[in-house]
């Protein structure tokens, strides 16, 4: 079976291609931008506008598609600006639109929209929003949304394609824009704020349990019943939003090696917003989503916390801070004994440098510097895989105490790496990318040093180092990183991977 994955390099467009990987599918992406992480699990990438695709290049895409998934879609939109306003239109009911036509033309045995809860309102007195609820669009955004719902029910009526519509409210975990990245920028603070004497009950959902429906809904065998309907989709048990900062509190305050104050913004809320987000903010927002349980057998899969902690899994300004200082005073320190290192390769080899391609930050290709520790014929392997036939008499010290990683001191001082955490490997090395991309390690800058190195776990075993990876990096505060990185220097994970 093939699905076609529109808005893949998206916010959630990224987590639906992870959670595809579960299932015996072919995924085929259809985005803007390039990305990486897809490569990871597509089987072809398309780079198209579905804004400007010809009718017969969609076509053609389509061709032996099965199931459609639509992500991508604006979001944000400047309701005071008319030039903003045509270019919501366009990506969200336009291109929505052109994309259910050929779908339907193509014979597409379902199509999946990814809308809003929005469409039904932004905020519930009384009442409680399920997939029954009048639909109540508020906004631009909004109205663009329910246009297109209603321009996939229209097409896909009467035909032999199944719909369904997936409304989510607000969306956090890793990755996330707009009010939960917001939420994140505050938890980089000194300080950590509460909203004390704000219970109203505003719905929200985890990406990971999101895309793990929207996957589901696409490729399972489901009844009739099932299909050709809206489905909204929320947490369970539902958070006021206190409790959603509250719980930001608790994982942010893991980065910080002192207690934090926290400041009650409860008060300050009619000075920090307008009237229109004021009451978006202030007012409830309550959704059911058993219509999910009684008409499938989907469940959730993964813990609020869950994707909670994935939202720390940045690159934090404090630790690059600490990496430009740390690199320059390192080099400084250490320069005698790297050009002591450089002139005894030099003697060995005639070439004491070695560079060689890793992946980095969101799958950016760099050039890592080592100290060559082999013999000038030695393949490009990863150190668990090297012949120790093949290493050198000086680089069989230099691996031992992993001096030979010094002049990755450049790559943390030029940004490449960090100091802390996990380490780069090869381009071809697909199955360690995977298994970081499970558990939203990509976009991280690759460290010099790490729980995992210090721990002599390596990338032969790609899953439980990347699980470790997570642990470390997920509450990785300067305590913790400047700790990592002196029980490096005092011998912790000396030793070579190389076979014996």
């Amino acid at each position: 079976m093939k699905v076609l994955l529109t808005g893949s390099s998206g916010f959630i467009g990224r987590h639906v291609c992870k959670a595809l990987s579960n299932y015996e599918v072919q995924i085929i992406t259809l985005s803007r931008s390039k990305s990486y992480e897809n490569s990871l699990f597509a089987e072809e990438s398309y780079r198209e506008d579905l804004q400007s695709i010809s009718e017969e290049r969609l076509l053609s895409i389509l061709h032996d598609i099965d199931f459609v998934i639509h992500c991508a879609g604006q979001s944000s939109v400047d309701e005071s600006d008319k030039e903003s306003i045509n270019r919501s239109y366009a990506i969200n009911v336009m291109a929505v639109q052109k994309l259910a036509s050929a779908a339907k033309r193509s014979g597409v045995k379902r199509f999946i929209l990814l809308s809003s809860i929005k469409v039904n309102g932004e905020a519930t007195s009384e009442n409680i929003l399920s997939e029954n609820s009048a639909v109540a669009p508020e906004g631009v955004y909004a109205n663009h949304k329910a246009e297109a719902e209603e321009c996939v029910t229209d097409t896909f009526h009467g035909s032999s394609t199944d719909w369904v519509i997936v409304r989510p409210p607000i969306v956090y975990g890793q990755g996330a824009s707009g009010a939960v990245r917001g939420l994140l920028l505050l938890n980089m603070l000194p300080v950590s704020f509460s909203f004390k004497q704000l219970e109203n009950i505003r719905a929200s959902i985890g990406v990971s349990n999101l895309a793990d429906f929207i996957a589901y809904i696409s490729v399972s065998n489901l009844n009739r019943h099932s299909l050709n309907r809206s489905y909204v989709i929320t947490d369970k048990p539902p958070l006021s939003l206190n409790s959603l900062v509250a719980r930001f509190n608790e994982v942010g305050a893991n980065c910080f090696t002192f207690g934090r104050p926290v400041i009650d913004l409860s008060k300050a809320i009619n000075f920090l917003l307008s009237k229109n987000k004021k009451i978006k903010f202030l007012s409830c927002l309550k959704v059911n989503s058993d219509h999910i349980h009684q008409l499938t057998d989907w469940s959730f899969n993964y813990a609020i916390n869950d994707d909670v902690q994935s939202s720390f899994l940045l690159n934090r300004p404090v630790i690059r801070i600490a990496d430009i200082l740390i690199s320059i005073i390192g080099l400084c320190v250490v320069c005698p004994f790297m050009l002591m290192i450089f002139v005894s390769l030099f003697v060995e080899t005639s070439h004491p440098l070695y560079t060689q391609q890793r992946i980095g930050a969101n799958g950016r290709e760099f050039t890592i510097f080592k100290f060559r520790t082999m013999r000038i014929d030695a393949p490009s392997l990863p150190s668990h895989l090297v012949d120790a036939k093949l290493i050198t008499p000086v680089g069989r010290f230099l691996r031992r105490y992993k001096l030979d990683e010094l002049p990755q001191l450049i790559n943390v001082f030029r940004g490449d790496m960090s100091m802390v955490g996990p380490r780069p490997a090869l381009p071809e090395q697909k199955v360690v990318h995977v298994s970081r991309s499970k558990n939203n390690l990509l976009h991280l800058r690759p460290g010099l040093t790490g729980c995992a190195q210090i721990s002599k776990i390596d990338m032969s075993e790609p899953y439980l180092l990347a699980k470790l990876d997570r642990k470390t990096m997920e509450g990785l505060s300067l305590k913790s990183y400047f700790r990592i990185i002196l029980n490096t220097i005092l011998g912790s994970g000396s030793g070579d991977a190389a076979k014996n």
